[in-house]
């Protein structure tokens, strides 16, 4: 097993064989999600109920013109530039709220979410994570899918016996309790 590395990157191809030159660590593709920017916004869902961190759980909650434009209230949506090994439609993101002077963050665990206390980190060093969703925009319903990159096939959405429960579901294009709407 060799113990010494390079970080190299290819040139090209000459007479059958492959050239390469060194470069900076720093210029390496790596298996890790790298933040990018944070949106905050409130988001929207199936019964035009609005996404919030209520004490330690997510809920939705009917919000009145003025709770809409109170911060309290919006989720910040933390985009990742996701491993470039991996082609997953959508963009990586984290959900977080800020609640008591704390950043709690939508994580999967089986078929639930959970709001679990995090530091939003700059760099996650892992392809998958329990708090990592790809946001895929739904073009025929102008609203978008959170897909779970620890459970590939699971979405982020509601209980249909408890729509106010957040959970993770398997896609069902006809269904309406797995698409949110950022606002």
């Amino acid at each position: 097993m060799a113990k010494d590395s390079a970080h190299l990157t290819f040139v090209g191809l000459r007479n059958g064989c492959f050239y390469f030159d060194e470069c900076e660590q720093d210029e390496v593709d790596a298996d890790m999600f790298e933040l990018t920017g944070t949106l905050v916004k409130l988001i929207r869902c199936h019964n035009n109920k609005f996404l919030i961190l209520n004490a330690t759980q997510f809920d939705l909650k009917d919000l009145n013109a003025a709770q809409q434009s109170c911060s309290d209230y919006k989720l910040c949506i933390n985009i990742y530039k996701e491993p470039t090994a991996y082609s997953t439609p959508g963009r990586a993101v984290i959900l977080s709220a800020h609640k008591d002077n704390k950043i709690y963050a939508a994580v999967c665990t089986g078929d639930k979410v959970l709001a679990e206390e995090v530091d939003i980190q700059k760099k996650i060093e892992e392809n998958v994570h329990k708090a990592v969703f790809y946001m895929i925009q739904d073009e025929r319903r102008h609203c978008f899918k959170l897909k779970s990159s620890l459970y590939p096939d699971k979405y982020l959405g509601f209980d249909e016996n408890d729509s106010n429960k957040l959970v993770l579901r398997q896609y069902d294009p006809e269904n309406h309790y797995d698409v949110v709407t950022l606002v």
